[in-house]
């Protein structure tokens, strides 16, 4: 992989207004779906990546991803977060790093939504009344989960709203589940400064990122 600008991210979050767009040029011989999935930063707690955005793409075309910088959080009536399970969430709720960035997950979904005091961080607190391993919660961005783990009663689940970014090709489905460990997927350094990239996948296989 070939790139013209550092993979590493920017002490400070991105305001809800910014605006990302990735070009990818597919020059290989394959056709699939190419996705964008974000990581988790940590690996404390078993937090599975999900199929965020997803576009069909043919061999020698491209396709454009555009979104928005804007956070929210998810969850979900289940315990099974496997690889290949499609993420189907029953709240979607809308926050902000900076300031609505806290909320409760009780029995029947999330509560107030507060202010934490902690710039930069969302958190999830859960109550002692929801099921042992029978939610699965986490963090989405522009309306579509990114990343989920189960959680536990008297939880919290907090993420600086730093995510890292990348790019794949292959058999997915938008909200799947995804094994831990992709093949052939590249990291784009976007971040608040860093907003648009063209990703090019070339007939060998390796990858080429620019900065535009």
């Amino acid at each position: 992989m070939t790139t013209d600008a550092s993979q590493s991210t920017d002490e400070l979050s991105a305001p809800q207004d910014i605006q990302c767009n990735v070009t990818f040029e597919n020059k290989s011989h394959k056709s699939g779906t190419a996705i964008i999935f974000q990581k988790y930063p940590d690996e404390y707690m078993p937090v599975v990546s999900l199929a965020w955005l997803a576009q069909h793409s043919s061999s020698n075309s491209n396709t454009e991803f555009n979104w928005q910088l804007s956070y929210c959080f998810v969850w979900t009536q289940s315990n099974c977060l496997e690889p290949g399970v499609i993420f189907e969430p029953a709240q979607v709720y809308s926050c902000d790093p900076y300031d609505n960035n806290s909320i409760i997950l009780g029995p029947h979904g999330f509560g107030q939504i507060r202010d934490s005091g902690q710039r930069d961080t969302l958190t999830i607190a859960t109550e002692a009344s929801i099921p042992h391993s029978g939610y699965g919660a986490g963090f989405g961005m522009a309306g579509a989960a990114t990343f989920v783990a189960i959680v536990q009663p008297n939880m919290t689940f907090q993420v600086k709203a730093r995510p890292e970014y990348w790019i794949a090709l292959g058999n997915f489905e938008k909200g799947e589940v995804l094994d831990r460990s992709i093949s052939n997927a590249a990291q784009i350094g976007i971040d608040p400064g860093r907003t648009s990239y063209k990703v090019t996948l070339n007939p060998d296989n390796t990858w080429t990122i620019k900065l535009r």
